[in-house]
């Protein structure tokens, strides 16, 4: 059987003007692995930054999105990713509505964003609603050189506005969703927008910014070694630097394997 042995980092900060502030990080994010099924399941979601409740629906965002993922039981051959998609969304909105109701507050106060992705070795699907990144590294047997890969994001913001964006609870739909062979990736990146000003290059993800971190991870054997890498990352997400060209929360989910020793058949 086609299997992949993933490996995930992983991490969310409050951005300057929210310890400024003394408002909560609005950001949230989650992953599972499943060996025994090899499914992979990243998600990030970044709560409207006008919506006092939002860091709320960030959360039961994402825990709802891997809930979801979790059971599901689709393959290739099955519903359409619109399908997928949508299912996704309500089952989202299911659970929004449920702390509206408890609490008594708006569903709008729950906004925020959606990237999502759900690999398994017979299908791969990708989420998004709202800004963020979802980006991919093609396989390294499509590569000339598998030291640094090519990464490429699959949505690319076409907002008609600057600064406008969309959420999972705006009353139009406006989900993107995509079906992407699940052989032809090597690693996931999932970043909210506030990495934008440290890890993109015009409107994708650069390269030069995370292809040293993928090569890190791979080279992390034992998972003392991933828990260092991931401690570094945060680190550096809360660092001068990033703070100085970002004052808004981030989060990076980053998945890769072993390409020596990530494939069984």
């Amino acid at each position: 059987m086609y299997k992949r042995d993933w490996k995930v980092i992983s991490s969310s900060v409050k951005g300057p003007s929210h310890i400024d502030e003394g408002t909560p990080c609005q950001d949230y994010h989650g992953w599972e692995f499943d060996a025994e099924t090899n499914q992979l399941i990243l998600v990030a979601c970044d709560g409207a930054g006008s919506c006092e409740n939002s860091h709320h629906g960030a959360k039961c965002t994402a825990e709802r999105t891997i809930e979801f993922c979790q059971n599901y039981d689709g393959t290739a051959d099955g519903p359409p990713i619109e399908h997928f998609a949508d299912n996704l969304l309500n089952y989202i909105l299911d659970g929004l509505n449920e702390i509206s109701n408890e609490r008594g507050i708006s569903l709008e106060s729950l906004s925020c964003t959606l990237l999502a992705v759900i690999w398994k070795p017979e299908f791969c699907f990708a989420v998004q609603v709202g800004d963020g990144s979802i980006s991919i590294e093609l396989s390294g047997s499509q590569l000339k050189n598998k030291e640094t890969g090519i990464i490429a994001t699959i949505f690319v913001d076409d907002s008609e506005y600057v600064n406008e964006t969309t959420f999972v609870t705006s009353e139009t739909k406006q989900i993107k969703a995509q079906s992407i062979p699940p052989k032809s990736i090597d690693s996931f990146v999932i970043a909210t927008d506030g990495l934008d000003p440290l890890a993109t290059s015009g409107r994708c993800a650069s390269p030069s910014f995370y292809s040293p971190i993928l090569k890190g991870i791979r080279l992390a054997k034992v998972e003392d070694e991933r828990l260092k890498l991931e401690g570094e990352m945060e680190i550096f997400l809360n660092s001068k630097i990033a703070r100085e060209r970002s004052h808004d929360d981030k989060s990076l989910v980053i998945a890769t394997f072993d390409r020596d020793a990530g494939i069984h058949d």
